[in-house]
């Protein structure tokens, strides 16, 4: 695991070493063990390395091939990269180091751009081919690594975080209005957009060739919509011992590292599976277990039930304690998240990876099996998206009814819960899906933000991608392509980025094996009824991953109530917490840039008080604040577009 920085100008001016050895100290935490630079005749690569396979100088980065005409920079682990290097040497490329680096540039060397679909990990690299003079950059197939680039007729920048691009000088930090609007409904900021205009996102699954000159082609090595799902004219028990099979082969390739490897344990079924299974493959090796706890929080507190797994598969469990107080650490959180991010279980998490790093340098993590396998509660109700009356009726009604109240200043929670049913009853069955799925409120935004601000995010809403991923499986059951849209963005766009930056921040690297690609391709070619088993709401969530699951934890485990990774944030804002909130917003960046109303704010934390919507939108305006404050004194002057 590291961090990877590269420039390449396009009028072949000399990269500034200065510039580059900036970049890659202000993403230091990726990688605190090495430092390395490379630079020539317009282009420079820069690398930070956290050592965890072939732990020797030789694997340091960039790294040269042996031919000395490619360079290449990468953050990641290849986990058949063993299996690959004895091929390699059967073709004549032996390699000389023990690192899966040199095995990538070796297959590059030998295949070109088709070397991705060797690949069985996860990655983000940039690869300096002086023959071709041009520059090969790619991020694996489901997005567990990131990788950002600024691109103008100048020059092509990327980076492991944006903070690294930031820094460079190339940007010109402005924020994105469009993103900024994205970031309202999902917490996040969706994909392919940053919160910067002129900063991207590269995809899961696809890779770039920048030529010397400045043209640029862009290719997708691997889309999960070509996997279909199967007939469920299969046994149940022969799927069953299949996807035991490719679950139990992923944690043993995910095991592989040259330091040891431990483990986040919740006392939930994912991450529960994946220390059952660390157990099956090292059965008297130490493994180190993880949790975060909230005592006095029967709602939140997994503690006993990550204790129980714990003493029924004979790991170390360590277990940490988190309480308001974090707010301290809010502004470095917020740094470390690279951009405005809401959704609190990142907070747990970077205090989760603190205390972890303090005993292993990687962990494997139970990410992953709720997009894979139909966990979420969300799964089961289609009342939204079923909507039998006309949707052109709702979305006229909705708009009516928002302009008036808008219009009038009238609000109140009666009048609020009716424009949200008529909002998620309006549109596609796409955008009906993403207001189910949206954790801030469109009535939350048409209170408090600048009407013009407010019709961009409207616009921006009407577009978005998670409507439109869903759409595009139209011939697929509901539950099909709920999982794909979710697949495409909630999972890399929240759960990895958190779970990146949260633990990237304390020098520790995260594992995913349940989002292994074959692991991935297995699960969506499973039948709908092998995820979602009954109807309503008493159907059973994952269900094959759950029988799977029983020959290796007791049923009290595996079929226990859905808590999800959360802080109890409703709890702590009900008390002191949201006048803390309030006093950062009022004077903060978005009332300056006239983007919030003062005003229209301090009526809707009068009538809304205590309510989610309410929450919610504080919690947005918190972490988009503490991000501002974070960027603006660490690396310079930002602005609205």
């Amino acid at each position: 695991m590291c961090g990877i920085a590269g420039i390449l100008n396009f009028d072949g001016a000399p990269v500034d070493r200065g510039v580059l050895e900036r970049m890659t100290d202000i993403i230091a935490h990726r990688g605190p063990d090495s430092a390395g630079h490379w630079i020539d005749d317009g282009v420079g690569l820069g690398h930070r390395r956290l050592s965890i396979i072939d732990l020797s100088h030789e694997a340091d980065q960039p790294m040269v091939s042996h031919a000395g005409s490619e360079i290449i920079v990468f953050n990641g682990e290849i986990y058949n990269y063993q299996g690959l290097a004895r091929d390699l040497e059967a073709n004549g490329m032996p390699c000389r180091t023990h690192s899966d680096t040199e095995v990538i540039l070796n297959l590059y060397r030998l295949y070109g751009t088709d070397c991705l679909g060797y690949l069985r990990g996860m990655f983000a690299f940039a690869i300096w081919d002086c023959k071709r003079e041009r520059l090969f950059v790619a991020r694996d197939r489901v997005g567990i690594k990131p990788l950002y680039y600024h691109l103008s007729d100048k020059a092509f920048v990327l980076a492991s975080e944006i903070k690294a691009i930031a820094v460079s000088g190339y940007s010109d930090l402005k924020v994105d209005a469009s993103a900024f609007a994205g970031f309202l409904r999902f917490l996040v900021v969706p994909q392919p957009e940053t919160i910067f205009e002129d900063i991207r996102k590269l995809e899961p699954g696809h890779y770039l060739l920048i030529s010397k000159q400045g043209n640029v082609t862009e290719g997708v090595f691997w889309e999960i919509s070509n996997v279909s799902a199967g007939q469920s004219s299969l046994k149940e028990e022969v799927i069953l011992a299949s996807l035991d099979e490719v679950l139990r082969e992923s944690v043993g390739y995910h095991m592989v590292a040259d330091v040891p490897v431990a483990a986040f344990l919740s006392g939930g079924v994912d991450s529960s599976a994946v220390v059952s299974l660390m157990r099956e493959h090292a059965p008297q090796k130490q493994i180190d277990a993880f949790s975060i706890i909230f005592p006095g929080q029967a709602e939140y507190d997994e503690d006993v039930y990550a204790r129980k797994v714990a003493d029924i598969k004979g790991v170390d469990y360590h277990a940490d304690t988190l309480s308001q107080e974090f707010m301290v650490d809010i502004e470095q959180m917020a740094w470390h998240l690279d951009e405005p991010f809401a959704i609190s279980s990142a907070y747990a998490t970077y205090y989760l990876a603190q205390n972890a790093a303090t005993r292993t340098k990687v962990v494997l993590t139970g990410d992953g099996g709720d997009e894979l396998f139909g966990g979420y509660e969300g799964y089961k109700n289609d009342a939204y998206i079923r909507s039998s009356l006309s949707n052109n009726l709702f979305s006229t009604a909705y708009m009516i009814s928002s302009n008036f109240t808008r219009y009038f200043g009238f609000h109140n929670r009666t009048v609020n819960q009716v424009l949200s049913g008529l909002r998620r009853r309006s549109g596609s069955e796409g955008l009906r899906y993403s207001e189910q799925v949206a954790q801030s409120s469109l009535l939350a935004a048409n209170a408090v933000l600048n009407p013009d601000i407010f019709q961009r995010c409207l616009i921006s809403w009407q577009n978005n991608l998670m409507a439109r991923y869903y759409d595009d499986l139209a011939d697929t059951d509901r539950l099909q392509r709920k999982l794909y849209a979710d697949f495409k963005t909630r999972l890399a766009d929240e759960m990895l980025m958190k779970v990146d930056r949260m633990t990237m921040a304390a020098s520790l690297e995260a594992r995913v094996p349940l989002l292994d690609h074959r692991v991935v391709e297995h699960a969506f070619t499973l039948p709908s009824d092998m995820k979602l088993r009954g109807k309503g709401q008493s159907a059973i969530t994952k269900y094959a991953l759950k029988k799977v699951m029983g020959k290796y934890l007791p049923n009290d485990i595996i079929y226990r109530r859905k808590q999800g990774f959360n802080i109890p944030m409703k709890s702590w804002l009900s008390g002191g917490l949201s006048d803390s909130i309030r006093d950062r917003v009022f004077g903060g960046h978005l009332q300056k840039w006239g983007v919030v109303d003062a005003c229209a704010l301090e009526k809707f934390m009068r009538v809304e008080k205590g309510s989610a919507h309410l929450n919610s939108m504080l919690m947005l305006l918190l972490a988009f604040e503490s991000w501002a404050e974070a960027y603006q004194s660490r690396v310079g002057n930002i602005s609205i577009a």
